[in-house]
């Protein structure tokens, strides 16, 4: 069995072989059966996790178990595409709060904009 040292040994050799440039044609094939050792291995170290993370982060790795209750409910409200003011109004804050909240949103999910946030809240089943 190979401990967590060996694997990372392993992805290691991965991204170094991977960045470097492959100069001639001729040797395309020798540097494919090279990878592919390291790879195979690799991938039977990580299993099928792999595969499903990489389509699907957890919600962990996305800063979704920061938000608060208030940023869920102004989360959710955003969902419906009401604005800051509506929010506003509807939960008792004042617009800064919700401005605030907002931005505070974007940094915990990793997004940009309103659209974002509200893709990534159905994505993860926040909302």
């Amino acid at each position: 069995m190979f401990s967590l040292r060996h694997h990372g040994a392993i992805q290691g050799h991965l991204v170094i072989r991977f960045s470097n440039p492959i100069q001639d044609r001729a040797s395309v094939e020798e540097i494919v059966l090279d990878y592919a050792i390291p790879l195979s291995l690799y991938l039977s170290l990580i299993g099928e996790g792999a595969k499903t993370s990489a389509v699907a982060p957890s919600r962990d790795d996305t800063g979704a178990e920061q938000l608060t209750a208030r940023q869920l409910s102004i989360l959710s409200g955003m969902v419906e595409g009401k604005t800051n003011h509506e929010l506003a109004t509807e939960l008792g804050f004042s617009v800064s709060t919700i401005r605030h909240e907002t931005m505070r949103i974007y940094q915990a999910l990793s997004v940009s904009d309103r659209k974002e946030a509200a893709r990534k809240a159905l994505s993860l089943a926040l909302v």
